[in-house]
């Protein structure tokens, strides 16, 4: 939430007054959003904050995309320092491969 924060307002501060700026990055955050498959939101947040600062450097504010670039970083690294909002959650996937006798699956579903 706070890498979103930090994010929303690079992004807000990048549109400006500029109604055209805005459709067109709710454009780009819609195809992004919908066409990208991410497990993490964490990595969706990630992906915004490097099109806010391309959108940043595209409208030729290139001061609001190196400050914004430096801060979001900043706050990367300290959060990844700090133990703010750790969990420790694991994610893992199992695979078997059985032979087709039927008495495999049964030894199997037992086991399980």
């Amino acid at each position: 939430m706070i890498l979103g924060s930090i994010v929303s307002c690079l992004l807000m501060i990048a549109i400006g007054d500029n109604i055209a700026r805005g459709i067109g990055i709710v454009g780009s955050l819609a195809i992004i959003r919908f066409r990208t498959n991410l497990r993490d939101p964490r990595d969706l947040v990630f992906l915004f904050a490097s099109l806010g600062v391309g959108v940043a450097a595209g409208v030729q504010s290139y001061v609001t995309a190196i400050i914004g670039a430096v801060i979001f970083c900043l706050v990367v690294v300290v959060l990844y320092i700090s133990p703010f909002g750790t969990r420790r959650k694991y994610d893992g996937l199992v695979r078997f491969q059985l032979p087709l006798q039927p008495q495999a699956l049964a030894t199997v579903t037992t086991i399980m």
